[in-house]
């Protein structure tokens, strides 16, 4: 039998059934393969968009809000996003805070998104504090973070919290110089207006869904001020304004009339509501506060140094300000 097999023709034999098999494994070989991740597949590419290096709405608007519009373009056309904040060495709340209402919209239109951490420590360590990786999957163990009380962590929610707005009042009662009772009383008066808002106007669009607002602050010691912000991904005061009182100014304009309290601001029909942003404008003037800044839909206002039309919608409110 030795012999048999060792002849001419089983050794033909065999070349060709080697040749066969070998050729049916590199089809199997040339099959593409991914994970699928939230129903589409990671080996798609995915879109990089780095994050200015001064990262901030506030001291650098234009760039900034290029930034956010940029990742949103490429989320609305379904493409993967990694947002790289690698080179960032300045960063306020108002960005940190954005950030959460670009995931929320990845979350909901089930796109992946990923991102990393800024190098530089100083970013990093406010980027770390403020809580941003209690809402996002990471390895991360938060229960190590050690607490930094300059640093009033994000709080979020859908309607109303009074609990949190008291918590803020403290926090720049201790953080933000000879503030009078009566100011800190109008400003949770603020806050409050500002967390009822959020709903209120996403209830005035149909099918809009239930919506979410997000605050935070921190305390720059060397500057020694108190930056503030909240943002919400609501349907945005330019296009409430329109729908309820059939002003179709340019948004920056509408942003701006808001702050003169030229609208009532709120679902309900009670004109002693619209006390919020006029109320902020007041305080800036005055000098308690400054660099007020409000983006929304496709409008930018600052107190100081005035408006502009931004080439894409911006999703919700953002507003920002400095306590001195």
């Amino acid at each position: 039998m030795k012999k048999l097999y060792k002849s001419q023709k089983y050794k033909l034999f065999n070349s060709r059934r080697s040749r066969r098999a070998m050729k049916r494994l590199s089809k199997i070989k040339r099959q593409p393969r991914c994970k699928i991740v939230l129903g589409i597949p990671t080996k798609r590419t995915f879109i990089i968009i780095k994050a200015p290096e001064n990262f901030s709405v506030v001291y650098n608007p234009k760039a900034t809000i290029d930034f956010f519009l940029s990742v949103f373009s490429a989320m609305h056309k379904g493409k993967p996003v990694q947002v790289n904040l690698e080179f960032v060495n300045k960063i306020t709340p108002d960005a940190i805070l954005y950030l959460l209402v670009l995931l929320q919209e990845a979350k909901k239109r089930k796109i992946p998104f990923k991102g990393n951490s800024p190098k530089d420590s100083v970013a990093n360590s406010a980027f770390i504090h403020s809580g941003f990786y209690n809402f996002v999957s990471s390895p991360l163990n938060n229960f190590t973070i050690p607490a930094d009380s300059s640093i009033l962590k994000i709080k979020t929610g859908k309607n109303v919290n009074g609990e949190d707005a008291a918590n803020i009042q403290n926090y720049l009662k201790e953080h933000v110089h000879n503030i009078s009772s009566s100011k800190l009383q109008a400003i949770y008066g603020i806050l409050v207006e500002c967390m009822s808002n959020t709903n209120e106007y996403a209830s005035a669009t149909k099918n809009i869904g239930e919506k979410y607002w997000w605050t935070m602050a921190l305390h720059d010691k060397k500057t020694d001020k108190v930056l503030f912000a909240f943002v919400d991904n609501g349907v945005g005061i330019p296009a409430t304004v329109k729908k309820n009182f059939f002003d179709f100014s340019s948004d920056e304009e509408l942003l701006r009339k808001a702050t003169l309290g030229k609208y009532q601001m709120s679902g309900s029909k009670n004109k002693t509501r619209n006390r919020g942003l006029p109320q902020i404008r007041k305080y800036n003037e005055k000098g308690l506060i400054q660099n007020l800044v409000i983006v929304s839909n496709k409008g930018y206002y600052s107190i100081n140094t005035g408006a502009m039309e931004l080439e894409k919608k911006f999703t919700g409110t953002l507003i920002a300000w400095e306590f001195i």
